[in-house]
């Protein structure tokens, strides 16, 4: 087998060879060879084959004159089946999922001028619904055959929002998809025919998942597809009795499916585990540190624009790593990709500095599916190469000193106060370090039209004191860097691709000022710390037991809190005791007690005429 790998990465292969094709020649070299394993079914490569076939003449009796053809991310043969006959038929595939919102599937097949769909007989009636042709990709019937096709050259038309509102269509070509695909054939599958080549729990609709499917499909391995892609994908009984794997894809958030699958058990499933769709940190697979497994983690980064993933980082599970603020490097360009990092000059910079990425080379995808305007502005002129285009990705990265990209975040993401760049990642490690923390996201809310910095944590089951958080986290991070609230947090709420869902972490409501059982002010000290409080964070009146953050307040506000105080009531208090009693109760209990010791080397005291005194 590894003489046939060998040859698919020998050069051998022309730029102009399609990815339906190169599967025909694995299915032709290993025909008994188990090609794909779903539930209690299996197929050969020769069986694979056959059906895709036919399956392909009824697309060609069906849609002829139909360049896109819709298919339906269930899981199942039906769908890696149907994959294979749209492109057979000289077509490219449109990813459909039945879990995503109507409204966004509306879209989706209006913009791409959808008329055809592959689907199983049980999906018929909704797939109608959106006034599509429904061909039903599990009912076998012969049809005419048709050896005429009109072969085009796009493989699939895979929609992403990315950091818009609205879906975009990525064209990607059979070029650009044989570079990588033949790349991960090198990279990421082994001459050993005992092991099975992917386990595929990542949904046809997004990008990383095509990895999966075809890697193994080009060089005899079996495709093991699970039976859901969410948090349960890793219970399918087939995911054990098929171990080990060449390599699995995941995101970093399903390394907690993957963790609660295992349930403590250690266990060689794959000889590499790649990771993509987000910023990737130690935190995330830490539990698979020093268990002995002969597994490489391979950090691909890649936004759909580039055809998957065109920078890799390896780094054995085995091997010392530093655990880095920054998260675990990208790496550097996959053969045939050209990665630039630059600054807003257009100059590339040097270790150390932040630039942006731009990619080019052979995976740069063919744009946006009528979006002449929006291609203009991200597919741009190589800044050094004549007649070349780079793709402008709105990513931050930087390089170390030996050369290798260690990515930061996206450009929109970007906050700055006092002038300095909050650095998320840094805010992460730090509170991920402390006592009883597993992991912690750090994210943005608007709330009252003001953003807001917050912390989410997954504790480790050991004990959290969530009060003296800010204390210990003051003494690692910049003040004007904390967060405004820190919330607990059991499982993480994750989108469609098994990637977090931010817009769906909970926003804290501050219910306790708002029910009916708040402890309003009642002394004059508690109704002057009231009046500055309600002045700043826009509030008609506010309980004793509520912080100052939960409220709503951030650094800029406590440092306006601290200046009113001292100047209209004359205590003057610094911001790591607002850390540390950040309710009025709290802080009056502190004022009255540093002023009951009538001392002046205290944190809050009171300034008069004739000096200080309590």
């Amino acid at each position: 087998m590894q003489s046939y790998v060998d040859h698919l990465w020998s050069g051998q292969t022309p730029a102009s060879e399609k990815i339906h094709t190169l599967f025909e020649l694995s299915a032709k070299r290993y025909p008994n060879h188990t090609a794909l394993v779903y539930q209690n079914e299996s197929f050969s490569f020769k069986e694979l084959n056959e059906k895709a076939d036919m399956l392909c003449h009824a697309i060609l009796n069906w849609a002829y004159y139909d360049d896109i053809i819709g298919i339906s991310t269930t899981p199942g043969p039906e769908m890696v089946i149907g994959v294979l006959a749209i492109l057979k038929s000289g077509k490219a595939f449109l990813p459909l999922d039945l879990k995503a919102s109507r409204q966004k599937n509306q879209q989706i097949i209006a913009d791409a001028n959808l008329n055809f769909c592959l689907a199983k007989t049980s999906e018929y009636i909704r797939f109608s619904e959106f006034d599509l042709k429904v061909i039903e990709s599990d009912t076998e019937r012969h049809y005419p055959t048709i050896h005429h096709k009109r072969l085009g050259n796009l493989a699939y038309l895979m929609y992403t929002s990315g950091s818009t509102s609205s879906s975009k269509g990525v064209k990607i070509e059979h070029a650009t998809l044989v570079n990588y695909l033949l790349n991960a054939v090198k990279l990421y599958t082994s001459g050993k025919d005992k092991n099975a080549g992917s386990f595929m729990q990542l949904p046809l609709s997004f990008d990383a998942s095509i990895t999966s499917m075809f890697t193994p499909l080009l060089c005899g391995k079996k495709l093991i597809l699970a039976d859901t892609c969410d948090a349960s994908a890793f219970n399918d009984p087939n995911f054990v009795k098929h171990m080990p794997y060449d390599f699995i894809k995941l995101t970093p958030l399903q390394f907690n499916w993957l963790e609660k699958a295992l349930n403590g058990r250690i266990l060689p499933f794959a000889r590499h585990i790649l990771v993509g769709g987000e910023n990737l940190h130690v935190r995330h697979f830490n539990f698979l540190l020093n268990q002995g497994l002969d597994t490489d983690i391979i950090n691909e980064y890649g936004p759909t624009e580039a055809t998957v993933g065109c920078m890799t980082y390896s780094m054995p599970l085995n091997a010392p790593f530093e655990d880095s603020p920054s998260g675990v490097p990208i790496g550097k360009a996959i053969p045939g990709n050209e990665i630039l990092i630059l600054n807003e000059q257009m100059e590339a910079v040097g270790p150390g500095e932040i630039g942006e990425i731009y990619i080019g080379g052979k995976q740069l995808s063919a744009g946006y599916l009528m979006r002449s305007e929006l291609n203009e502005q991200v597919f741009i002129a190589h800044p050094f190469k004549s007649g070349e285009k780079v793709f402008k990705t709105g990513d931050f990265a930087t390089i170390n000193a030996e050369g290798t990209a260690i990515y930061l975040d996206r450009m929109e993401n970007h906050l700055e106060t006092e002038g300095q760049r909050i650095d998320f990642n840094a805010i992460e490690w730090a509170i991920s370090h402390i006592s009883g923390i597993k992991h912690c996201e750090v994210v943005t809310k608007t709330i009252n039209c003001n953003k807001r910095l917050m912390a989410y944590i997954m504790p480790d089951g050991k004990g959290i004191d969530i009060e003296s958080l800010p204390i210990q986290l003051s003494q690692k991070i910049p003040a004007n860097w904390m967060p405004q609230k820190f919330i607990v947090i059991s499982e993480w709420p994750h989108t469609l691709h098994g990637k977090l869902n931010k817009h769906a972490l909970p926003i804290p409501l501050c219910s306790r000022h708002r029910n009916g059982n708040k402890r309003l002010p009642e002394t004059a000290l508690q109704k002057e710390l009231a009046s500055v409080w309600c002045k700043l964070l826009n509030l008609q009146q506010t309980d004793i037991d509520t912080g100052f953050f939960e409220m709503g307040g951030n650094h800029l506000l406590a440092d306006q809190m601290i200046q009113l105080l001292e100047k209209n009531h004359q205590y003057k208090i610094n911001l790591a005791l607002l850390y540390q009693c950040s309710s009025i109760a709290c802080l009056a209990s502190e004022i009255e007690k540093q002023q009951q010791v009538n001392t002046a080397a205290t944190n809050i005291f009171r300034l008069t005429e004739t000096g200080f005194s309590a």
